[in-house]
């Protein structure tokens, strides 16, 4: 959930840069565009230009208060929409095409593979069919193509429109590239503090299996090994000695008058005798 959180994130950062780019390289371009009326004429495209760009410019001052899923769908529109109706109207010399061509790229970096995917179809299937257009004779121009691609405002409109369409999906990588190094980088190190978590608690978990089997084995109050203890020394000493053919000697102590001290000084000082007999023998076998 964080990592969906930190990309949205990402993708609203990229959405607005895209359109600060847009603001920066399509102003300059859409004075070049409308430059060029006076040797074409006034065209419906340009009051289009218009209007998507202020629209632009009014998402990047007002980008807060704007739902993220309409300035990213603005923004596909915009490329989409301009590169096609620049196709339909001046054809193939159209300066915004590289807007449409750029339009599903950054379709998948703000809304994903299958968005980029529809987008790319829509744009496929209406530069076809803008061609079939053109190339019938439906879409026939009124003006002279050749010396409206030999205006200067043809030429800056066109630069600077590939510049922006450059400049757009390059940003967005840029910082999709950013939060993917970033993502890796958390990753990396939360592994690796599950991994020395999971170290500890296998050591934890040894230790604690360990203390649980010598506490199985040991008599709590003597610290002396107890009778299932005795019975698993006494098992592999019968074995070793049958299978070696030798004899071996079970030593039973027995404590005189230890019913006496409980009865007479309490448990308290039973215990106590217990606890000084068990170092006695551990501290004599220990030395032999």
């Amino acid at each position: 959930m964080e990592v969906n959180h930190d990309l949205q994130q990402v993708r609203n950062q990229i959405c607005n840069w895209v359109l600060i780019t847009v603001s920066i390289c399509g102003i300059p371009a859409l004075i070049g565009s409308l430059l060029r009326s006076y040797t074409i004429g006034l065209q419906w495209v340009m009051g289009i230009q218009v209007v998507a760009l202020t629209l632009v410019v009014s998402f990047v001052f007002f980008n807060r208060v704007i739902p993220y899923p309409l300035r990213a769908g603005y923004v596909v529109f915009l490329f989409t929409f301009i590169g096609l109706t620049g196709m339909a109207k001046f054809g193939i010399a159209a300066a915004a095409i590289p807007m449409a061509i750029v339009s599903p790229v950054l379709a998948t970096i703000l809304f994903g593979f299958r968005s980029g995917l529809v987008c790319a179809a829509i744009t496929l299937i209406a530069m076809s069919g803008i061609a079939v257009g053109v190339i019938n004779g439906n879409l026939a121009n009124d003006f002279d193509l050749t010396a409206y691609a030999g205006l200067v405002p043809t030429w800056t409109a066109f630069l600077l429109v590939v510049v922006m369409s450059i400049a757009a999906p390059i940003t967005a990588i840029i910082m999709l590239e950013r939060h993917l190094s970033k993502a890796l980088s958390l990753s990396h190190r939360s592994q690796e503090e599950l991994e020395q978590l999971v170290k500890e608690r296998t050591r934890a978990l040894e230790q604690a299996k360990q203390e649980a089997e010598h506490l199985a084995r040991t008599d709590v109050l003597t610290g002396l090994n107890n009778r299932r203890a005795f019975y698993e020394y006494a098992t592999l000493l019968d074995i070793q000695a049958r299978r070696q053919n030798q004899s071996y000697v079970i030593l039973m102590l027995d404590v005189d008058h230890f019913k006496a001290i409980n009865d007479n000084l309490g448990h308290d000082s039973g215990d106590l005798v217990l606890r000084m007999l068990g170092e006695i023998l551990m501290d004599t076998f220990r030395s032999s």
